[in-house]
């Protein structure tokens, strides 16, 4: 059982027990405060089971918050399996269309304590008379409409006497009465002179056909008025006269009209007079709906958008529906706008309902474009959003949620965690009533509602005690979602160089061990924009790459080495990488890294060397250069003479498998900065550039360490500058069947592994899988090396040396180096 320092609530207790089964039931039950009821099993002496437990925990659950323990203690667990959460990152919100900001960063104080997205302070609202709507009421026993026509000499008797239909129509077309008798059932004294001739025929055809087109085009109107009804009969050229036509019209079966004389046609009717639009040519469509424009899109812009939502699938033309629906956006923003001075109008909801309504109908290629709709939606069901309900997804979450949310006075929250489930409390709250749990995270909100993502988007309301997350069972990420930020709630398991992980009242931590000793660090959330970090107060510290110490080095040499994470990855280079060694040095070959490791984050520099050795043997000197002109040999007798100085740590060099993973820092390109370089951010010959790069500098010597940017792992100069000596003797060939486990070479060869590449080289020889050798005595101006560390514990634990460990000899000397060789050849 893991030691106890500070309570946070009974259900942690309980998922600990539940999870390590390293402590009796009956411990468990008296950290749970399980008393058995009188009469039960338990009281009678039978044996407490976990189960019993559970139920009880369950039972009163509601009443976790008054258990309390002493002071000062605290839930630590070593448990590499156990899930903890977190705020991992902050993400700062894009001032786009539907965010608060404004966009220009001309809004006043008082609109930015608003809740209008950015871009609807500059919209201008709608009027009364914009958003009203002609009422039709059908009387059928209305007048006809006096029609005022433009042809040469009308009758007199036309304009002044409102006469029957018949005697109309007979005094102006005497000739076409019989065609329109077929089309005036209601009229009681229509003659039914049968059509004698073939001629007839075709006529009666012809304008039953142009009827049911002008039909069709009157069906986009909402109403219609004497003057569009003579302009439609226009835009449709015939030789009868349009008086004859518009009659018609207005007696046809399928058209009401009201004591206004304004016309309608019949709703059950519009669907198929629809059908009948659509086939019409684009052109006419066109013109048609520039009738409607000239007529409603100014005077009653909300009367015109009802009638181009049910149309615009029906429209040929691409152009024409893009500008119908940039018309649509912003009249919708300017409903919207209109809808925020006038919250409590219900006249406003009905229609936001009734052109949601018409949107909803709409095919998703049509419906998709219309992004401020997100707004409509908020305002129509801003009374279930209030309460928690998930949003649609085809719905912008930032656009519903500024109708859903209330303004009120700031107030700073707290995302507790009590056990598997996370609340908002004021943090006032916690302080005042002791509530248990643990932080994550303290807003400061000035808004009652905000978004929640846990599988799907949802509302959260702002109020003491909401359920944010029940997190039993699941390890996907959720995020809370403010006016401002984002914030991304991550589960985190115990990291592998961690003794233990847990909860105080403080937040999140967890223990290290180094150099014998155990350094705690907390879980620091971002104030700004990014991930949160470990923040210790002793030698351990973590920035953006992850863990590192700063080892001093007889208290003049600071040398940094940072944590490398055990993991699988591929070794070598895939057949079609350009410019890669193709007869079998470069294989391709999975590698599975089972042991955490230190590595210094630079190769081994002169300041370095002589603070341990004594001497440079270096060509390019600088303190803050690379080491040079050193052997295999030299670098052992360095590691020797390190070892002594810093004890509790043993100092190696890596691997080859070891080496290339901490270069390619999860990549899986040619170069860890993607599959091309720069002399910028590699020292190489610049004048022969990989594959389709451009030519750059040559510097021809090595530079100082930290010169060009560190990879993703913050490892400097791992290509190019000098090669760097790896442990392994070399092996030819890499290439295997199964994955390798920790390899660590050959038992024995004549040439040592040289990884990296050198300035002197071209931009091939600098990739993450070029492989070099060289014989353990040889020196030149082009060869450095790197160091890692082993601290002692992670050595207790089983961890096997190193097959080339540094021997307790002297330093050879360059003669004695050639001698041995020579010997070893002859």
């Amino acid at each position: 059982m893991t030691r106890l320092k500070r309570q946070v609530s009974r259900a942690d207790i309980l998922r600990l027990l539940a999870v390590s089964r390293t402590a009796s039931a009956d411990a468990a039950a008296k950290l749970a405060g399980y008393i058995p009821e009188q009469g039960s099993n338990q009281s009678q002496g039978k044996k407490i089971t976990r189960s019993h437990i559970a139920s009880h925990a369950r039972s009163h659950r509601a009443q976790l918050s008054s258990l309390k323990l002493a002071e000062k203690k605290e839930i630590s667990r070593n448990l590499p399996l156990e899930a903890f959460w977190y705020l991992s990152e902050r993400k700062g919100l894009k001032k786009t269309l539907h965010h608060l900001a404004d966009p220009q960063g001309q809004a006043t104080s008082e609109e930015r304590r608003s809740i209008l997205a950015g871009a609807l302070h500059k919209v201008r609202p709608l009027s009364a008379e914009e958003l009203s709507v002609t009422e039709f009421t059908p009387c059928p026993g209305a007048p006809l409409p006096a029609c005022q026509h433009t042809v040469a000499n009308p009758p007199q008797t036309q304009v002044q006497k409102q006469a029957p239909f018949e005697p109309d129509i007979e005094s102006l077309v005497t000739s076409t009465s019989e065609f329109i008798a077929l089309h005036c059932q209601k009229s009681k004294q229509t003659r039914e002179t049968p059509c004698k001739t073939r001629a007839e025929k075709k006529r009666t055809l012809r304008f039953q056909r142009r009827l049911r087109r002008l039909l069709g085009l009157l069906s986009v109107a909402t109403y219609i008025e004497p003057s569009l009804l003579q302009e439609v009969v226009r835009l449709i050229p015939s030789s009868l006269p349009d008086i004859a036509t518009e009659t018609a019209l207005q007696w046809h079966p399928d058209i009401e009209r009201d004591s206004k004389n304004h016309l309608e046609l019949r709703p059950e009717k519009k669907s198929v007079y629809h059908q009948i639009f659509a086939q019409e040519t684009s052109p006419l469509q066109a013109e048609m709906l520039g009738l409607l424009r000239q007529r409603d899109a100014t005077s009653s812009p909300f009367l015109f958008a009802l009638e181009l939502l049910p149309v615009l699938p029906l429209l040929h033309s691409t152009t024409l529906q893009k500008q119908i629906t940039v018309w649509l956006e912003a009249f919708i923003l300017r409903f919207v706008r209109t809808w925020f001075e006038r919250q409590e109008d219900r006249t406003l909801i009905k229609q936001a309902e009734q052109l949601l309504d018409l949107m909803e109908r709409l095919p998703k290629e049509h419906k998709r474009p219309l992004t401020a709709r997100s707004f409509l939606y908020g305002i129509v069901h801003r009374n279930a959003l209030r309460t928690g309900e998930t949003l649609p997804a085809e719905y912008n979450p930032e656009a519903v949620i500024q109708t859903v949310q209330k303004l009120m006075s700031p107030v700073r929250y707290q995302v507790l965690q009590q056990g598997e489930r996370f609340f908002l409390y004021p943090s006032d709250e916690i302080a005042l009533l002791q509530l248990p749990g643990s932080p994550l995270v303290e807003l400061e909100l000035s808004v009652d509602c905000l978004l929640l993502y846990k599988g799907g988007m949802a509302t959260l309301p702002v109020r003491p005690g909401e359920l944010v997350y029940d997190c039993t069972g699941q390890e996907e990420a959720f995020f809370v979602q403010t006016p401002t930020e984002q914030l991304v709630f991550n589960s985190c398991f115990r990291p592998s160089w961690a003794q233990a992980i847990g909860r105080h009242t403080k937040g999140f931590f967890v223990d290290a061990p180094w150099l014998g000793k155990t350094y705690r660090l907390t879980w620091k959330n971002s104030t700004g924009e990014g991930p949160g970090r470990w923040i210790g107060n002793g030698d351990l510290q973590t920035d953006q790459h992850g863990l590192f110490v700063d080892l001093k080095i007889k208290k003049q040499v600071i040398q940094r080495f940072r944590r490398i994470i055990p993991d699988w990855f591929m070794m070598g280079s895939p057949e079609d990488e350009p410019e890669r060694e193709s007869w079998g040095k470069e294989s391709l070959h999975e590698v599975i890294l089972t042991k955490g490791f230190w590595v210094a984050d630079t190769a081994v520099t002169q300041r370095l060397w002589q603070a341990v050795v004594g001497d440079n043997p270096s060509r390019f000197q600088g303190v803050d250069h690379p080491v040079e002109q050193v052997s295999y040999h030299d670098a052992l007798f360095f590691l020797q003479r390190l070892n002594a100085l810093i004890p509790g740590v043993r100092a190696r060099l890596l691997t080859e498998a070891e080496w290339e993973y901490c270069c390619r820092a999860g990549t899986a390109t040619p170069f860890s900065f993607g599959t091309c370089i720069t002399p910028d951010q590699v020292n190489y010959n610049g004048q022969y550039p990989y594959h389709t790069g451009s030519m750059g500098r040559n510097r021809q010597q090595s530079v100082t360490v930290r010169s060009f940017p560190c990879n993703a792992w913050g490892l400097f100069e791992m290509h190019g500058n000098v090669w760097e000596w790896c442990q392994d003797y070399w092996q030819e060939d890499l290439f295997s069947e199964e994955p390798q486990r920790d390899p660590q070479g050959p038992e024995n060869g004549e040439f040592q592994v040289v990884r990296g590449g050198s300035w002197f080289l071209a931009g091939r020889g600098v990739r993450s899988a070029v492989r070099g050798k060289f014989a353990p005595h040889f020196r030149n101006s082009r060869i450095g090396f790197r160091i890692a560390l082993t601290p002692k514990e992670e050595r207790d634990k089983g961890q096997k040396p190193s097959l080339h460990a540094p021997k307790a000899a002297p330093r050879p000397s360059h003669l004695e180096e050639m001698l041995s060789w020579f010997r070893a050849k002859s």
